[in-house]
């Protein structure tokens, strides 16, 4: 989640858009910690805005 949301403020992209590419990205994969390629969905975009609550906004930073 860590690594989505890094990749999200780096690209500036929405939440939806960054969890799509990384279904599509072996480089975005890579850079989240898989080893191997996986196909298919790592979460629900609305993941992203619960963990960005649930680890809180001074921590985001």
């Amino acid at each position: 989640m860590i690594g989505l949301l890094m990749l999200k403020h780096i690209r500036n992209v929405s939440d939806e858009s960054v969890v799509e590419q990384w279904s599509e990205n072996n480089y975005y994969q890579y850079f989240c910690g898989k080893s191997t390629f996986v196909c298919g969905l790592l979460c629900e975009a609305s993941e992203l805005v619960y963990f960005r609550h649930f680890i809180g906004k001074k921590e985001l930073n």
